[in-house]
Formats: C-alpha cells, sequence, structure tokens
C-alpha cells in the first residue's frame, strides 16, 4: 500500500524549524536593529548559539541590554559593523569574521553569516548564524609562523628577513640602518 503523507500544522512546523535549527553547527540568532539609533535587541538564539557564546538570552538582556554586538571585541567591532552596513545599503546578506569574549573570558573567533530585512520605520530584523573558526584562525597563524620561520631556531628564515627589511626601508627610506651578521 502507498502511505500518503497529509501535512502537518503550522505549530509542528515551527517545531520542526527549531529543531533544524538547532542541529546547525554553530549559533542562530534573530535581533532587530535601529541604525539610526544604534538601538540592537535580541529576540532569539537558539541553543548552539547559547552553548558557542555562554550566554542566554536572558543573561544577555541583563549584562548588555540585549545588544549581542557588546560581545564583540572592540578592536574588531568597527569592521563588522561596516560589513553590516554594507549588506543594508546594498540589500545583499553579509559575512564578517570578528572575535569575541566567551562569558567565561576565553577569546574565540567568528564568522557571522546572515541577511537583513526591512521592517519599515528604519527598523531591520538581521538573521544570522554564527560559527566558531578558532581552530582554523590558530592553524592559520601556525601555518604563517612555519613559513616564515626556521624549523630547527624558531628565528625567521630568508624571506621572512627580506619582507621585514623592505617594509622597514619602505617606513623611513632616508634612515641610516646597519645590520650585523654573526655565524656562530
Amino acid at each position: 500500500p502507498v502511505m500518503v503523507q497529509t501535512h502537518k500544522p503550522l505549530n509542528d512546523a515551527v517545531v520542526f524549524g527549531e529543531s533544524l535549527i538547532d542541529d546547525i553547527q554553530g549559533g542562530v540568532i534573530i535581533c532587530q536593529l535601529e541604525p539610526a539609533s544604534q538601538l540592537s535587541k535580541t529576540i532569539y538564539v537558539s541553543e548552539g548559539w547559547t552553548q558557542l557564546t555562554g550566554y542566554t538570552i536572558e543573561q544577555l538582556e541583563e549584562c548588555f541590554d540585549g545588544d549581542p554586538t557588546a560581545l564583540i571585541l572592540p578592536e574588531d567591532r568597527r569592521q563588522s559593523l561596516l560589513d553590516y552596513e554594507n549588506c543594508l545599503s546594498q540589500g545583499r546578506s553579509y559575512q564578517s569574521q570578528y572575535r569575541i569574549r566567551h562569558r567565561d573570558g576565553r577569546i574565540l573567533w567568528c564568522i557571522d553569516r546572515g541577511v537583513a530585512t526591512s521592517l519599515g520605520n528604519g527598523v531591520f530584523q538581521n538573521q544570522s548564524i554564527l560559527t566558531d573558526i578558532t581552530l582554523l584562525k590558530e592553524n592559520e597563524e601556525r601555518l604563517r609562523h612555519e613559513a616564515r620561520s626556521d624549523a630547527l631556531t624558531g628565528l625567521y628564515n630568508k624571506s621572512a628577513f627580506y619582507e621585514l627589511v623592505t617594509q622597514a626601508l619602505s617606513e623611513e627610506p632616508k634612515a641610516a640602518y646597519a645590520l650585523l651578521v654573526l655565524d656562530v
């Protein structure tokens, strides 16, 4: 016999959607934003977002008035806001990489991918997925270090030395420099 599956009521669809969101690697967050006043209010965070940041929606409200951008390190915040503003002005999705401070104090590298839709009256709804890329960034840095240093001594190799000398000479071309080479 052929089985016919009937459509489930909307409530079951919402439950299915939430279980799908909980299976996403990383965390989902939905916010309402007023770019003119720089106000951001968190509406929803998934369990994955709570695990990633260490904050529940209630703790986010209590500690940061519901503004998730407060978790972004100050030196990364400007670029993340520029990425988001480009999304608003061009009407497309955005992607931004930045560091956040976890509730326990750890610093995590994250990639934030999302979309913003206008709700009218200058208010936008932002839906994004935040993914932890800390291990990827640590591996990139390790590879960068290995490419620039001698494996035995840990000192800069020839290409790193050349790059540093070129950079120093370009910054102050008329300055006097000396180079001392010791062959031990």
